[in-house]
């Protein structure tokens, strides 16, 4: 699953746990949260969840979230031009 530019963390892990095919009881039951937590989650009641919590529920439908670092020279935020 690809971030799409315009969709944030949030709302692509809502995308992917309903294209899952899992239903959302097995969805929180895998990702070891309360089945309540999820619904809230889902229906936008509760419009975020902690980094652990979203790591858990992109594991139980087959994903990862991944953050990298980036380099900073010192004291100077780069452009990313013609850096690796």
């Amino acid at each position: 699953m690809w971030l799409e530019s315009s969709m944030t963390i949030v709302d692509e892990l809502r995308r992917g746990i309903e294209q899952s095919g899992k239903s959302l009881y097995r969805t929180a039951a895998d990702a070891g949260i309360e089945l309540s937590g999820l619904c809230r989650f889902m229906s936008g009641e509760r419009p975020t969840v902690r980094l652990d919590t979203a790591e858990a529920l992109a594991a139980a439908i087959g994903c990862e979230i991944i953050i990298r670092r980036t380099r900073r020279g010192k004291g100077k935020a780069t452009s990313g031009k013609g850096t690796k």
